[in-house]
């Protein structure tokens, strides 16, 4: 969570200038102590390797507050009155509680001053709280200077679109949580984050959410298992910070957010470990006594799946500028480029075998009836797969030009210029890999900005001379209408378009519909799907119905992901952001078969 887009409050200028009064010298703050009492068993790491660990800081939350280990207030701001914070039946709470003035109060325990350290494992075990606006977290950060490192180990916008699910008396409960790093700088750098997506009920079970910190590297986990890494250097020591926060973009706390002790951010435990062999930053005090020990607790429940769709779009969405006014939508070209001259196309193959489901619970479509549909092929970019993609399309060769990867759990396809400085086309796509008819298809993804840029997501073959086709998502971001140019000049997308061709090689296009909900698509991830019925197809965006199709498209088609240039979005120019840092990102591509 970076200190600059907390919900409440005042803005980041201003508690920037309160705190010159109020904080301490960097020098002057506390290394790595060891709370732990000489007699209480040592635990090591959840799923880790014990003997590379040194344990530095346990709090089982035992007995009382303890204000030796920890600030009830952040370092900006003085204590508040409001009562919304304890330690009890061996858990720290925080729950929603609105203070003196009717306002939800935003509550940080941390351990600034008190403790602190650079590199190791940090491991919480928790049970999240439900409703609209709340916005639990647990992170690592430092304010040296004008710098704000940030290591957010977990942080749920419960109340965001696609975060969570509603049950029947209308409160949000949350499934799924993002990582992140943040560099340093007051105003952000981003370095990399990753919203996971759990299937489960947050709030009904408690959950171990951890990082490994290394030297370069920062290691996510959720319940032992690793879900995000990030290359990228954090040197300086942190403290640890608990919080509940309300609004951003969980919304704003409103009657159905359930308020009192039995909505509680419950933390069972906070531990540290630091690597064997390394010393702690600077030396540390005489160790404070720790609370009473008790043994190691066991191992976190098994929740019971959560009664909500697979959950959730990307992280924190940006805040968009109003989009443009949508132009009466022009025909769209259609994707598949007529090669000149077209080689002879080969009869289309059998299709291939599916990739077989992952052994455990398997993803289902989002905001469909899991009953319904069986896994079939499921690509969650762990690395470039040959077995199942090729990394160009079926009349072309591959291109040296260096413009995808895959990194971070995610495909990255961004713009580059080829040898003869010209943008160039990548498409990854499974021809002769997989096919599939029928069924329910979905991509999570991050869109690039930039004139020119054409990023899609369909469904193809080519049969003799004709060409079906299912474009499901497909975005000109510098196109009139297809987005907005913010103020260094460069097209931000927030339109996209469903379209569905017939089969014919020059078109027979049987249904179109460009789609807005004015959000700036390049600034968070959400989900594009297709379910694909006999007579009929229906369009589906973070799992809201967009269009329905009623045509029949019988033949088995493949997957195509692809970063083109040009037609409606223009020629790309000087204004084109190049490099990964303009990725086409997917998150995952999955299909299901119906049952």
């Amino acid at each position: 969570m970076l200190l600059a887009a907390c919900g409440g409050g005042s803005d980041p200028a201003s508690q920037q200038a309160n705190a010159a009064a109020v904080q301490e010298d960097a020098s002057s703050v506390q290394a790595a102590t060891t709370f732990t009492s000489a007699t209480a068993p040592s635990v090591a790491p959840y799923g880790q390797d014990a003997a590379q660990y040194e344990m530095t800081f346990r709090e089982e939350f035992n007995s009382t507050f303890d204000a030796r280990m920890w600030n009830d207030h952040m370092w900006y701001e003085t204590s508040n009155a409001t009562k919304n914070y304890a330690v009890e039946d061996n858990v720290l709470k925080i729950w929603p509680q609105r203070d003196a003035s009717g306002n939800f109060f935003n509550r940080t325990i941390d351990t600034d001053g008190k403790f602190q350290q650079t590199y190791g494992y940090f491991e919480m075990e928790a049970k999240l709280p439900k409703g609209k606006g709340t916005w639990p977290a647990f992170w690592l950060f430092a304010h040296p200077d004008d710098r704000r490192p940030t290591i957010n180990v977990m942080e749920a916008m419960t109340g965001a679109t696609g975060w969570g699910f509603t049950d029947s008396t209308g409160v949000v409960h949350p499934s799924s949580f993002e990582s992140k790093t943040w560099i340093g700088d007051y105003d952000g750098h981003l370095a990399g984050s990753k919203r996971v997506d759990t299937a489960l009920d947050l709030s009904a079970a408690y959950h171990k959410y951890a990082v490994k910190w290394e030297a370069n590297k920062q290691t996510f986990y959720f319940d032992g298992k690793p879900v995000y890494t990030i290359n990228v250097s954090m040197s300086d020591p942190m403290y640890l910070v608990l919080d509940l926060y309300f609004g951003g973009a969980s919304g704003t706390p409103d009657a159905s957010t359930p308020t009192g002790k039995a909505n509680s951010l419950r933390v069972n435990y906070v531990r540290a470990w630091k690597f064997k062999g390394t010393a702690t930053t600077t030396p540390a005090p005489a160790p404070v006594p720790a609370p009473a020990p008790v043994p190691a607790p066991a191992p976190a429940p098994v929740p019971a799946p959560a009664p909500a769709p697979a959950p959730a779009p990307a992280p924190t969405p940006a805040p968009a500028p109003a989009p443009a006014p949508a132009p009466a939508p022009a025909p769209a070209p259609a994707p598949a480029p007529a090669p000149a001259p077209a080689p002879a196309p080969a009869p289309a193959p059998a299709p291939a075998p599916a990739p077989a489901p992952a052994p455990a619970a398997s993803p289902t479509p989002f905001g469909q009836d899991a009953s319904l549909y069986k896994l079939t092929f499921t690509e969650e970019f762990n690395s470039f797969n040959t077995s199942l993609w090729n990394d160009h399309i079926w009349y072309s060769g591959s291109n040296a030009t260096k413009n995808y990867a895959v990194e971070n759990g995610v495909l990255k396809i961004w713009p580059q210029r080829d040898a003869s400085g010209n943008f160039f086309d990548r498409t990854i796509d499974t021809d002769g890999k997989y096919y599939q008819t029928y069924g329910y298809f979905e991509m999570e993804a991050k869109l690039p900005k930039g004139k020119g840029t054409w990023p899609a997501f369909w469904l193809f073959n080519h049969i003799g001379d004709r060409r079906p086709e299912m474009d499901i998502m497909e975005a000109y971001a510098g196109g009139n209408g297809w987005g907005y140019t913010d103020g260094s000049g460069v097209s931000i997308p927030t339109t996209y378009a469903a379209t569905v061709w017939k089969g014919d090689y020059d078109g027979q296009q049987v249904g179109f519909k460009m789609y807005t909900e004015g959000t700036d698509l390049s600034a968070g991830f959400h989900k594009y799907a297709v379910k694909w019925e006999p007579g009929k197809q229906t369009y589906y965006f973070d799992g809201k119905q967009v269009l329905v199709v009623n045509t029949s498209m019988t033949d088995p088609m493949y997957i195509m992901l692809d970063l083109w240039f040009g037609s409606a979005s223009g020629t790309p120019d000087n204004s084109t952001p190049q490099g990964k840092a303009n990725s086409y990102e997917v998150n995952y591509v999955r299909a299901w078969q119906f049952k």
